[in-house]
């Protein structure tokens, strides 16, 4: 109950202990109050009287007031609000300290006498049906069940992608598996980069002898020599300037969704893909230029008599004769020419001369590719890690060997933008070549194409640079979208079947498939008429103006999304039966 009594005579006797009389009349008739102070009343006074209120203290100039507020909206009026009318009443002319308040970022504000500057309302997590969570309903997730099965990271992240402003988290099981997949992918690109880290350059990792962490403003060290390194090293500069500023306006759910598209679908599917050529440059790619490297000639022989004795299975009784008969041949011929051979030793120490250079080259090559790999992914760690910590921890102590120049990541400089990094020219042409590599995936999987298969591919470039682009970029062309020949023509190929056409290029693929077409009709035929079905039911239940009514509007939308699936799908059967000339 309030701890005040009411006299006859008018007076309020506000006190600690119950009073025996009224100080003003003496009046010995004292009525106690009958209502009540609840919970919220105490908490509304929590942010000053923890600091030592009613006296001034240094605790009340150094934290009062507080830089952030994390609550949920049902609590709004019975604490936020309260908190902010204590505050503003009892604390009414207090002065923080000018430094701590220079330091904080808000010299601007002269009212010192709110508990806090800023309230973010998180939002809540519900169901998957967006339910609230109740033991009646059954529908309560263990949150120690959920991190037993998936990880802590992946639970984190997947409260982090989903937690928009103004929405509820809708918990799906499904979000969070997709996220420990992110985790794996992490993890496996980290094994990528020590592996090649300790073939390549086996002293390059950091912290062995350095005692300063990396710049936090773009990547230290990165040698952007190709279109592959300018393009990454851009992107990741503008990545890390998207997530700042999604993080500094609380907008969580961005920071992490960019994160994950640059960690995922830039850095691990194109970049180290891309880069895997240099990495492989370390490796001498013959026994003699083995040999210059300084590696054994034992170990070189043993791997050659394995290779033989690999070949020799694989070839079988019935062509172990014929086999044998050619190396009989060869062996004659080497000792039949052998002798006569005389290359003069000047020409031999020019040749050997060459071959080194080239072997130190191609080391050089992948030296550098294997710097920037490393340099990239320590700062892509430290981007990553407030909604990763655990992996990102534990992968960036490994890529110090275990003697880190700070005692955590957390306490390295968050990565921020270098606008100097920025490189829209390779931004826009990389975007070409991704482009390009991805539509001739996607024809190769409408064709049936088998994966290793290799195929030919035609392409109409329409601008002389784009083509100079292309033509400098045939090795990862070749390679990522599985192609043995690329042949420039000067015509368009739209019109071709198996074609793409696009505002920078027309790509065909040279691809001949024997089909039966009154089969494959047929079966085309079929497929069209389930999809017409599924239309036809859809477009019932939309225009029903009672189930409209009555299904949960996440129902509705799912079903309007399903029937712009389906007339995608229409179109498309549509198109093959025309070019397939299905009646």
């Amino acid at each position: 109950r309030i701890p005040a009594w009411h006299c006859s005579c008018g007076e309020i006797i506000v006190a600690r202990e119950a009073p025996q009389k009224c100080a003003k009349c003496a009046g010995s008739e004292l009525t106690q109050d009958t209502d009540v102070l609840d919970t919220w009343f105490s908490s509304g006074l929590l942010p000053f009287t923890t600091l030592g209120w009613p006296e001034k203290t240094r605790d009340q100039e150094v934290f009062y007031p507080t830089t952030l507020l994390i609550t949920a909206y049902e609590i709004l009026f019975f604490w936020v609000a309260r908190m902010i009318m204590f505050g503003c009443h009892f604390m009414n002319r207090h002065k923080q300290d000018s430094l701590i308040k220079q330091a904080s970022g808000w010299c601007e504000k002269k009212d010192d006498s709110v508990p806090f500057r800023q309230v973010y309302i998180h939002a809540l997590v519900r169901d998957a049906e967006r339910q609230k969570m109740s033991k009646t309903k059954g529908n309560v997730i263990d949150p120690l069940e959920i991190i037993q099965r998936f990880g802590t990271d992946a639970t984190r992240f997947t409260l982090a992608a989903m937690a928009a402003p103004g929405t509820d988290i809708a918990f799906s099981e499904s979000r969070t598996e997709g996220y420990r997949n992110f985790a794996n992918k992490i993890w496996n690109a980290a094994r990528f980069m020590f592996m090649n880290v300790d073939r390549v350059e086996p002293g390059l990792r950091p912290g062995r002898g350095e005692s300063e962490t990396r710049p936090h403003t773009g990547i230290a060290g990165f040698q952007p020599v190709t279109l592959e390194d300018r393009w990454i090293l851009s992107r990741f500069n503008r990545v890390a300037k998207e997530v700042n500023e999604a993080l500094a306006t609380y907008r969580f759910h961005e920071a992490a969704n960019r994160i994950y598209d640059f960690f995922w679908g830039e850095f691990c599917d194109w970049y180290i893909e891309l880069i895997k050529s240099r990495l492989r440059r370390a490796e001498p790619h013959n026994a003699l230029a083995r040999l210059v490297a300084g590696e054994d000639p034992n170990k070189i022989m043993a791997e050659l008599r394995s290779n033989l004795a690999e070949v020799i299975s694989e070839l079988g009784p019935s062509k172990m004769a014929d086999f044998r008969s050619k190396m009989e041949q060869f062996c004659k011929l080497l000792e039949q020419h052998s002798p006569k051979v005389a290359w003069p030793e000047k020409e031999f120490d020019d040749e050997m001369s060459k071959l080194r250079a080239s072997v130190a080259a191609d080391r050089e090559v992948a030296g550098v590719a294997c710097t920037n790999l490393l340099a990239l992914f320590e700062a892509s760690l430290r981007l990553l890690h407030p909604v990763m910590p655990f992996i990102t921890e534990e992968i960036w102590q490994a890529i110090y060997d275990g003697k880190p120049p700070l005692k955590s990541i957390a306490l390295a400089p968050y990565p921020q933008a270098d606008e100097k990094q920025f490189d829209p020219v390779a931004e826009t042409q990389m975007s070409i070549l991704q482009d390009l590599i991805v539509n001739v995936r996607n024809l190769r999987a409408e064709l049936k194409v088998e994966q290793k298969l290799k195929l030919p591919i035609q392409i109409f470039a329409h601008d002389p640079q784009i083509r100079t682009l292309l033509e400098q970029n045939i090795n990862a062309i070749e390679r990522l979208a599985r192609v043995d020949n690329v042949t420039f023509v000067d015509e368009s190929l739209s019109n071709l079947p198996a074609s793409r056409h696009t505002a920078a290029f027309d790509v065909h693929v040279v691809y001949e498939r024997k089909i039966d077409v009154a089969a494959e009709c047929e079966r085309l035929k079929k497929e069209l008429e389930k999809i017409e079905k599924g239309i036809a039911s859809g477009q019932r239940q939309l225009s029903n103006k009672q189930f409209l009514a009555k299904a949960p509007s996440n129902v509705v939308e799912n079903l309007r999304k399903q029937q712009q699936e389906l007339a995608a799908l229409q179109t498309k059967m549509q198109g093959k039966m025309q070019e397939l000339g299905c009646s």
